[in-house]
């Protein structure tokens, strides 16, 4: 198998290579017997994959811990929390002055801070 890796041919065997390269495959795969034994070794276990992969039936049963559910409360929190950020960032760009824009970025930290605690308080189980 000089010129390509076992991964190309089995790309080759599932029709994911460039024409090119199928043609090159191709033509070693006339002249080297070793080759041809090694691409029918994977067909027969693409063939065994398959069929397991047919027959495998796996009930999805994903429960997920009444804390991680999202609630509305949470996601519209952290929506008006991008919000004042990006309000945060573009006002200072129309209004102008530094210390307007010092507030205005410490009352939106304070916000997401507030809004982050919340979140947090509402996700935690108390035991």
């Amino acid at each position: 198998m000089i010129g390509f890796q076992l991964a190309e041919l089995s790309a080759f065997l599932d029709g994911e290579l460039a024409s090119d390269r199928v043609k090159q495959i191709e033509d070693m795969l006339v002249t080297d017997g070793r080759l041809r034994e090694e691409l029918e070794s994977l067909r027969k276990l693409d063939v065994q994959f398959r069929a397991a992969a047919r027959t495998a039936a796996f009930p999805i049963s994903v429960q997920l811990p009444e804390t991680s559910v999202t609630s509305r409360a949470a996601v519209g929190t952290v929506a008006m929390l991008v919000l004042a950020l990006v309000v945060v960032k573009m006002a200072p760009k129309f209004v102008g002055g530094f210390a307007f824009g010092i507030a205005l970025h410490s009352v939106a930290l304070s916000l997401v801070l507030i809004g982050v605690i919340w979140i947090i308080s509402r996700n935690t189980a108390v035991a």
